[in-house]
């Protein structure tokens, strides 16, 4: 039997239903839901308010924080492409919001010009990101612009890679994604109130559609460049050096530093492309930039020295005085090369101290070690083996002075005199007076 009391209490309940129902779907939205294969759906609502003075976008965006970066950007490819990018910040539980213009297949680039208001709701959840945002004077810039009557307006969305990223900046370096693709969203269906698309807008597809699938990408550059120059300057022209000083094997030599100065040209012609893709380095300021030109061109003039110096040496027999130059000069070039690689892991990322790098200064120790003990080894190896200072040479010496000297001793206390000894020389002769 319904009571008075009963059927107040249904009507509230359904009073605060319908409202919770309004709530958690009271602005339009066009939603994009991406299974990523994470824990974590990649998630984009856009918001268009309805005759917006500022020509605003309101907008979610969530994922896992398990990339580097989250990014989607309107246009159909990268060039001319408005970013809206999101990664962890310095601040505890917080992340970074970035607009960002792309040129190109690079590094895109902050641009000032465009304001953001990060609005509630905004941080580090647990494991993934979540940024609600408003874009002011949003619908145009250069390159392109929103088509609000279009109902497939073509969008790009990325993931950083598998790395650590935390910068309070927005022009924080983003290296390139991990993955990325494409999609299609009606900006009729997303126009409505001005709001962020709220929970209500976020648990299903909608006005949204995938154009393509997934594509897994990666940086094959820098780790390359990478292998070049470290293998070089950490492996080949040290045993270059090595097989010429310890094992006198000057054929090997030419072999290794001719093979490492190739090496090194790869490397090089590797890192000026990778220059024009990161917005830090296009201008080549750097000081790994910089270094690395110089060293690059010490480490041709070196080789091309050095097979000069070895064709003069065939024909006349005589070494020539930039012998010792030359090797003084290698050792230098080695470690100018060694350090600016330290430089380049400390470029690649923002942070001070990477894994890589950490990596790079394990190597570097032992190699030290290893040519420090390579030199004491052949220091004391050529001692052994000259029969003027061998052991058993320095021994057979020292027991001959000892000899002599006893021998002289004992003829002092016996008084023997020069004379008497047999074979000397005559006593002298006395004339009489």
């Amino acid at each position: 039997m319904f009571t008075p009391r009963v059927v107040a209490f249904a009507i509230v309940s359904l009073v605060f239903a319908s409202l919770r129902s309004v709530a958690l779907a009271s602005y339009a939205a066009s939603t994009l839901l991406l299974d990523d294969g994470t824990d974590r759906n990649f998630v984009f609502s856009l918001n268009i308010p309805y005759n917006s003075p500022n020509n605003d976008l309101y907008f979610h965006l969530s994922g896992s924080a398990g990339y580097s970066w989250l990014a989607v950007g309107c246009g159909s490819q990268m060039k001319g492409s408005l970013i809206f990018s999101v990664y962890t910040s310095t601040e505890k539980d917080n992340v970074t919001a970035s607009v960002r213009l792309a040129n190109g297949h690079r590094e895109p680039e902050y641009d000032s010009s465009v304001k953001l208001d990060v609005l509630d709701g905004t941080g580090l959840k647990g494991d993934a990101y979540v940024l609600n945002a408003r874009c002011r004077n949003c619908r145009k810039w250069a390159g392109g612009s929103i088509d609000l009557t279009s109902s497939g307006q073509s969008w790009i969305y990325a993931f950083g890679p598998n790395e650590n990223l935390v910068s309070a900046s927005p022009s924080a370096m983003m290296r390139r994604h991990n993955a990325y693709g494409h999609f299609r969203m009606d900006m009729r269906r997303a126009q409505g109130d001005a709001g962020v698309p709220t929970a209500g807008n976020l648990t299903t597809m909608f006005g949204a559609t995938l154009d393509g699938r997934l594509k897994r990408d990666h940086d094959v550059g820098t780790p390359l460049h990478a292998l070049f120059m470290a293998g070089t300057f950490v492996i080949l022209f040290p045993l270059g050096v090595l097989f010429v000083a310890i094992l006198g094997r000057v054929k090997l030599h030419l072999i290794m530093q001719t093979t490492g100065m190739v090496a090194i040209t790869c490397g090089f012609l590797i890192g000026i492309y990778e220059s024009t893709v990161q917005v830090r380095t296009r201008r080549a300021r750097q000081p790994h930039q910089v270094i690395g030109i110089l060293t690059w061109c010490f480490a041709l003039a070196q080789t091309v020295g050095g097979y000069i110096q070895h064709r003069q040496y065939k024909s006349t027999g005589v070494k020539s005085p930039f012998s010792k130059v030359h090797r003084i000069a290698g050792l230098l070039i080695i470690c100018l090369g060694i350090i600016n690689g330290g430089l380049g892991f400390k470029l690649a990322s923002d942070s001070p101290v990477t894994d890589h790098g950490s990596l790079y200064g394990i190597i570097i120790a032992v190699l030290v070690f290893l040519v420090v003990g390579a030199y004491l080894w052949r220091n004391r190896y050529r001692v052994r083996r000259d029969p003027q200072t061998s052991p058993a040479a320095l021994n057979f010496q020292r027991g001959l002075a000892e000899q002599q000297n006893t021998n002289i001793r004992s003829d002092q206390e016996q008084g023997v005199a020069l004379g008497d000894v047999p074979g000397g020389p005559p006593p002298p002769a006395y004339s009489r007076s």
